[in-house]
């Protein structure tokens, strides 16, 4: 089995008390201390301070996507799309410029 890079993160991972962001399931799991995983869409996310936006479908709790959902269905409210390359990242739906940092 290949090392994703998030087999070392599910040592701390705690059951939380948050439905996901996107299905609604209310058995999401939190790692990493900011990480979100839902195991019933797959969705992997965090929410970040959001300093700059170019649009009105991103507020500050829009979450970071490091992995969306895996149906269509769930895919539909906005996220901001992570380009893991420093703080420029877009929004989902209209995909305009987002800098979204830290937590």
């Amino acid at each position: 089995m290949s090392d994703c890079g998030l087999t070392d993160c599910f040592e701390d991972a705690v059951a939380l008390n948050e439905p996901c962001y996107f299905c609604d399931n209310k058995h999401t799991i939190g790692f990493k201390e900011h990480y979100y995983f839902c195991p019933s869409c797959s969705a992997i996310y965090t929410f970040m301070i959001v300093y700059r936006k170019s649009c009105e479908h991103i507020t500050n709790k829009t979450p970071v996507i490091e992995r969306p959902p895996w149906y269509k269905e769930h895919r539909k409210k906005p996220y901001i799309l992570n380009n893991n390359w420093g703080s420029s990242r877009m929004c989902s739906i209209c995909n305009k410029h987002v800098r979204a940092d830290g937590w």
